[in-house]
């Protein structure tokens, strides 16, 4: 199999290197500032253009091969955050996306994504949780809270409408 890594270098400063990213064209959307890699450069180097990457392949025999590369260059052009100026916050695999998507989803959600997690630290709502997140007992009090929201909300019936037609069948939602 056929990997593809790119890496992009400093804006100012000669022979240091930025971010190291694996996939084929991920370019534009970095250029685009649509990824977070994007959105940092932006804020890091306002008014400065992306650079073009220096893109190579590397024959491997798996994804998880292909994530041990990418790992291998950050460390190589001293691209991960530990770094100065480095800028590749998290090591390629699932594990690290995954703890990421389940402190996102605890504080703002999927569908809410940057916007709501930000609306969530403005309102004080990030506070709460770190709050009740301490004891088991403020645990289990957030949770009726938010359970008792979905249910007046109407969030939990569509949501049980949802999983039954994607089953293929609808169920009734309970009468109060």
């Amino acid at each position: 199999m056929i990997g593809y890594l790119y890496r992009y270098p400093h804006p100012l400063i000669k022979g240091e290197w930025l971010y190291v990213g694996q996939g084929r064209d991920r370019d534009k959307r970095h250029r685009a500032g649509t990824t977070s890699f994007g959105r940092r450069f932006r804020k890091a180097f306002p008014g400065i253009e992306l650079s073009k990457p220096v893109r190579w392949t590397v024959n491997v025999d798996s994804h998880a091969e292909l994530n041990d590369e990418e790992k291998i260059a950050m460390f190589l052009y001293k691209t991960w955050y530990g770094y100065s100026g480095g800028m590749n916050l998290t090591f390629p695999g699932a594990i690290n996306y995954k703890i990421i998507g389940h402190l996102g989803g605890s504080i703002g959600g999927l569908i809410g994504g940057p916007i709501s997690r930000r609306k969530n630290v403005t309102n004080g709502h990030l506070a709460c949780i770190r709050k009740l997140a301490k004891t088991k007992e403020a645990q289990r009090e957030a949770g009726r809270v938010q359970g008792r929201k979905n249910v007046e909300s109407g969030h939990l019936a569509k949501a049980r409408t949802f999983i039954g037609q994607a089953k293929g069948k609808r169920r009734k939602t309970p009468k109060s």
